[in-house]
């Protein structure tokens, strides 16, 4: 059964699948796919607290329509997006032109995805982060990670957990632009990863990486100059502009 919010605003040549909950505050744009099983526009944290406290006050039982009201953010997802099976978007979440999501990703309230992105299969992204365009994201985004234009990656970005506890604010990674980093690697706390820097497999960061830097193990820094052969020539050649000329 597939239920759309008499709040939520669709636009034309939309596609819904089979199973797919559209929220209150959903903004649907022109030529946007939602495959089956999807969730967009999930209640925040704050909303799910509200109606917690609504359920355990309330005289009577109540219904999918309450839950479906305490939403009160917007949820835009923009044209030509491509939701897949089992996608999960909480509310206050802004999906720019031609995103693309693979099979269960999750992403949480008041995240913004920039135009082109692609997020990858059964990927987490967490709350309040921004990713830039033409970007490409899997693994794990910690709340507040900050992810530039064409960055590819498939790591875990985590703030520092300094303490136990909900409802605290630590420093996360910002990841500049051009910037690969690799799989299975770890970027802990409020490094900043710097403009067409490289993170290989596997590879720890607790501390900054400067621009045109590859990095392995744990914190090995060496400058992209002493990276020679095929894979740096390929990968630098994969950008649809120079990445060695910073914009004037």
């Amino acid at each position: 059964m597939t239920y759309i919010s008499p709040k939520a605003i669709i636009e034309d040549h939309v596609y819904i699948g089979r199973n797919t909950t559209i929220h209150a505050g959903v903004h649907l744009k022109r030529g946007v796919v939602v495959e089956d099983n999807c969730i967009i526009g999930k209640p925040s944290r704050v909303q799910m607290n509200r109606f917690q406290e609504q359920v355990r006050s309330s005289s009577t039982r109540l219904e999918f329509e309450d839950y479906d009201a305490v939403i009160d953010t917007p949820t835009i997802i923009g044209e030509n997006v491509l939701l897949h099976s089992g996608t999960t978007l909480f509310a206050g979440v802004t999906l720019a032109e031609g995103v693309i999501t693979e099979d269960n990703v999750v992403v949480r309230w008041d995240t913004q995805v920039g135009a082109f992105t692609k997020l990858m299969l059964a990927g987490f992204v967490g709350s309040y982060i921004t990713i830039g365009e033409y970007s490409r994201v899997g693994g794990l985004l910690g709340n507040r990670t900050q992810i530039g234009s064409y960055v590819t990656t498939f790591g875990n970005l985590l703030h520092s957990y300094k303490q136990y506890g909900a409802n605290r604010v630590e420093p996360a990674p910002i990841v500049e632009d051009y910037v690969m980093i690799g799989y299975d690697s770890n970027l802990i706390g409020g490094v900043r990863i710097g403009k067409r820097a490289y993170i290989a497999a596997g590879a720890t960061i607790s501390k900054d990486v400067p621009p045109d830097t590859v990095v392995t193990g744990y914190n090995q820094h060496r400058p992209m100059s002493a990276w020679q052969g095929s894979l740096r020539d390929d990968y630098l050649a994969s950008f649809p502009t120079d990445p060695l000329k910073d914009e004037e």
